[in-house]
């Protein structure tokens, strides 16, 4: 045989072993096709400061035509206008996004959200608001230029990353939404002990400080964003302060592992971890360079065991940095513990087992949970704990770590008080930082509170506007309808700041520290169980001052 025909062969087999190969395969479930229709959304996206359109801005329209999710997505054109066509029934959102914009405070409100078969919605309006910046430089006491400090925006929104200071001390932050912020520069300092000169001089040190030249969070002046605005000028006076040690000694580490001391800024010195440092075999430690504030100091030991890790933490211990060296700091690890604890009702609602959700049948009660939440600062890899209540009205957490709790339960009640061995405190803080405090009760109650009214300005009621209702456990935030109404229907009782702010302000959710940021504005109120309070509101200018 020639080696053509032998390579022809060949070739002729592989086809053929290739085909039973592609036969002997299982059929493949075929996906369904995607519904199809004749229905459209078109409209278009302005700038909300200026009105004007916002060409090449990303808009996606995702349809929910049950079972499916059909994600469509285009380009506005010169003229800010977009078209969907051909889509399937089912209900609507839109949402729009393009670089150096965000969406208002308000939301785009869309006046229908449903589409049948042959709908043709038209001329939907569509806006984003431009994003400012913030210009300035870091200086030091002499007025020379600073390098390398972090500048950063306090409590500004997810993804406005700081910058640092270039060789002449200028730095800029860019993509700015709307509103006011305190600016931080923060000198690049390694966590050294300090230098021994033999010229009798000593170490400089700058801390953190708070534009123009503070040292605390609520004595720095807050910056003005505009829309697309950029503010010039901005210049930090760091703030010279002494080179101070803490020392101290760790108690009962456990063999193995890896002990780590961190001194935890609280809110008003800035948050954050500032400093850390690991502990040396006798238990001893030693961290720099803090500048001065109130700080929590705690311990953790983190071990690897077979298949996890476990960790281990000290009990925390508050200090205030002054300007002097802070000695003698005794932590002692704990193990983690079992917290029981007992149910108590304020009223006989709060006792009522609620009723379930029809989906879910006669004969099976909705589960009551209670969640332990990390209140503030979190030391480690612990995150909330969660137990189911008993039919006794009990329930026990385990393995609980040493700190401070906020009390959440799952169900329609809120926590009106909580007795830890023989002290009964108000509100929903349980206080684990000594570790185990003996019997516990939770008393709740499901008489919630009101709050509404209507917010106006020069005009009269102010339609759209976001209202905020803040507490020292977080803001709750609602938008006033065509007529200026608002209201929150379930209020906790409590002490609360109640706010209207400019539309097309971003809320700025994460500059609640807590209730002191707000002492200046809008109104104070107290909610007591079942009131139904009315309060007029004036739109305010800002989201903070």
């Amino acid at each position: 045989m020639s080696s053509r025909n032998s390579n022809g062969l060949a070739r002729a087999l592989m086809v053929i072993l290739a085909a039973g190969t592609v036969a002997a395969q299982p059929p493949q479930p075929q996906q369904p096709a995607p519904p199809v229709g004749n229905a459209s959304v078109s409209g278009s996206v302005t700038n909300f400061a200026t009105s004007a359109p916002v060409p090449r801005a990303h808009v996606a329209l995702v349809v929910f035509s049950n079972p499916s999710v059909q994600t469509y997505s285009t380009l506005t054109d010169a003229e800010g206008k977009f078209t969907f066509n051909g889509l399937p029934p089912g209900r609507f959102n839109l949402n729009v996004d393009r670089v150096g914009f965000v969406v208002p405070a308000t939301g785009n409100r869309l006046p229908n959200t449903q589409l049948r078969p042959d709908s043709k919605i038209e001329d939907l309006k569509l806006s984003l608001t431009p994003t400012g910046a913030i210009s300035g430089r870091v200086l030091n006491t002499d007025g020379a230029a600073v390098q390398s400090a972090i500048v950063s925006l306090d409590g500004a929104p997810f993804g406005i990353n700081p910058t640092t200071s270039d060789e002449k001390g200028q730095f800029r932050i860019s993509g700015v939404p709307p509103g006011r912020y305190r600016v931080a520069a923060n000198p690049a300092i390694m966590p050294f002990p300090p230098e021994i000169r033999t010229d009798g001089t000593r170490e400089v040190h700058y801390a953190r400080t708070y534009y123009p030249d503070a040292l605390t969070v609520k004595a720095g002046q807050r910056v003005e964003v505009g829309a697309g605005a950029e503010v010039m000028g901005i210049d930090i006076r760091l703030v010279r302060t002494p080179v101070v040690t803490l020392s101290g000694r760790v108690m009962d580490v456990p063999a193995g592992g890896k002990t780590v001391v961190r001194a935890i800024a609280s809110a008003a010195t800035g948050g954050g971890v500032q400093m850390a440092n690991n502990v040396r075999p006798d238990g001893s430690f030693q961290i720099w360079q803090l500048d001065p504030g109130k700080y929590t100091v705690v311990a953790t030991n983190t071990t690897q065991g077979p298949g996890a890790q476990h960790s281990l933490q000290s009990t925390p211990v508050d200090i205030e940095i002054a300007g002097v060296d802070i000695e003698h700091i005794e932590l002692r690890m704990i193990q983690p513990f079992d917290v029981s604890a007992q149910l108590g009702f304020d009223d006989a609602k709060a006792r009522e087992v609620p009723a379930p959700p029809t989906r879910q049948g006669p004969g099976q009660p909705v589960a009551r949970r209670i969640m332990l939440r990390p209140d503030g600062q979190t030391f480690g890899n612990f995150g909330p704990a969660i137990s189911e209540i008993g039919a006794d009205d009990s329930f026990t957490m385990t393995q609980v770590q040493p700190g401070r709790y906020r009390v959440t339960p799952t169900w329609g009640v809120y926590v009106k008080s909580v007795t830890a061995g023989p002290t009964e405190t108000d509100g929903d803080i349980l206080d684990l930082r000594n570790g185990p405090v003996g019997a516990v009760k939770i008393t709740v109650g499901s008489l919630f509170g009101e709050v509404s009214g209507v917010v106006s300005d020069s005009n009269g009621p102010a339609a759209a506007v976001p209202v905020m209702l803040i507490s020292d456990r977080g803001p709750m935030a609602v938008v006033s309808g065509l007529d200026g109404a608002y209201k929150f229907p379930a209020v906790a009782p409590g002490k609360y700041k109640l706010a209207a702010m400019e539309n097309g302000v971003p809320f700025q959710f994460q500059a609640v520290r807590d209730m002191e940021d707000y002492a200046d504005i809008g109104e104070s109120i107290e909610v007591h169980p079942g009131d139904k309070l009315t309060v007029a509101l004036k739109k305010q200018t800002s989201a903070v001052k």
